[in-house]
C-alpha cells in the first residue's frame, strides 16, 4: 500500500475508516460541544486548508463516501444553536451546517492531497499497517518453528515409524480441509487447475512495490479487472469484470463444511502466466 493508492482508491480507504485514533496522533482536533462532531470550519482548521475551496471540493466530489462515514447536514436556527451552543445571531432565512464525525474527518484526511496534516495521517495509517504485517510474519515464523519442534519431539518419543504415520495422516487431513473445491454453474462439475487470485498477491505486490499485499485487490479493482462488493466491515466479495474474463473466472468455493462461498475469483487453468504478464503491463 502507498499514499497514492490510498488517495485514489475508495476500496483501499475502506480498510482504515475505523482508525480514528490516528487523529489524536497528528494534531489537536477541536470539536463541537457534543464532543462527537466538528464543523466544516473546524475540520478545515485541523488540516490547514481553506473551508471554501479545498474542503468544499472534497465534500462535493466524495459526498457519498463521506456520508457513509457519518457526514450530515442540519438545518434551522434551533438545530444549529443546539449543536454549537451559540447565542450569536444566525441571520435570516434557514441556515445549514455540516457536521463531521471522527470517521468522516479521518476520511477527509485520506483524500486531501496537499495538506501536511493529511499526509501525516496517511503515513501513520500505512506505518501501523506495516508494523502489523511484521508482527504477523514473526508470529507465523514462530508457529512454523513450534510445529517443527513438536514433530521432532514426537519422532524422538514414539519412534520414526509412528511419527511418519502421524505426519502422513495430518497432511491428508490438511489437504482435505484446505484444498479448494470449485463447482461449475451446474453445481456438479469441479473445475481443476485454476488457482485462487489470492495466490498471486505476493508477486503483484512485489512487482509494483506495494508495502502490503492488502493493496493488491483494490489495485485490481481500480484497473477494471475485478469488482469489489463490501458486505460487512470485514468481508468483501469479488467478481470478474468482462474484459478480464479470458484469464479470470468467478467461482463458488465449497468450504470443508460444504457451504458455498460466493464472490470468489480464480485465475483460469493454464492462464497463470498470461494473467501475470497482463497485470505487469498495467
Amino acid at each position: 500500500m502507498n499514499e497514492e493508492l490510498l488517495i485514489e482508491s475508495a476500496a483501499a480507504r475502506a480498510d482504515y475508516y475505523s482508525r480514528t485514533e490516528v487523529l489524536e496522533k497528528v494534531g489537536t482536533l477541536a470539536l463541537l460541544p457534543d464532543g462527537l462532531h466538528a464543523s466544516r470550519e473546524q475540520v478545515a482548521a485541523f488540516y490547514g486548508v481553506n473551508a471554501e475551496t479545498a474542503l468544499k471540493h472534497i465534500v462535493r466530489r466524495h459526498r457519498e463516501e463521506l456520508e457513509g462515514n457519518g457526514l450530515h447536514t442540519i438545518e434551522g436556527k434551533d438545530a444549529i444553536r443546539g449543536a454549537t451552543c451559540t447565542t450569536k445571531e444566525l441571520g435570516r432565512g434557514r441556515p445549514r451546517m455540516m457536521l463531521f464525525p471522527k470517521r468522516a474527518i479521518l476520511n477527509v484526511g485520506m483524500l486531501l492531497r496537499d495538506s501536511e496534516v493529511a499526509k501525516q495521517v496517511r503515513r501513520y495509517l500505512l506505518d501501523v499497517e506495516a508494523g502489523a504485517s511484521d508482527i504477523q510474519r514473526v508470529e507465523a515464523s514462530q508457529a512454523q518453528a513450534t510445529t517443527a519442534l513438536d514433530a521432532e519431539n514426537l519422532a524422538a518419543v514414539l519412534g520414526p515409524l509412528v511419527a511418519r504415520q502421524v505426519t502422513a495422516e495430518t497432511e491428508a487431513i490438511v489437504a482435505r480441509q484446505f484444498s479448494p473445491r470449485m463447482e461449475s454453474a451446474t453445481g456438479t462439475e469441479r473445475r481443476q487447475g485454476s488457482e485462487p487470485l489470492g495466490n498471486f498477491r505476493n508477486a503483484i505486490a512485489e512487482h509494483f512495490g506495494f508495502r502490503s499485499i492488502n493493496a493488491v485487490f483494490p489495485f485490481l479493482a481500480d484497473k477494471g479487472a475485478i469488482r469489489e462488493e463490501r458486505v460487512s466491515p470485514r468481508i468483501v466479495k469479488r467478481f470478474v469484470l468482462p474484459e478480464w474474463s479470458g484469464v479470470l473466472e468467478d467461482g463458488t468455493q465449497i468450504n470443508k463444511e460444504g457451504v458455498a462461498l460466493t464472490g470468489t475469483v480464480r485465475v483460469r487453468a493454464g492462464k497463470q502466466t498470461e494473467f501475470m504478464n497482463r497485470v505487469r503491463s498495467l
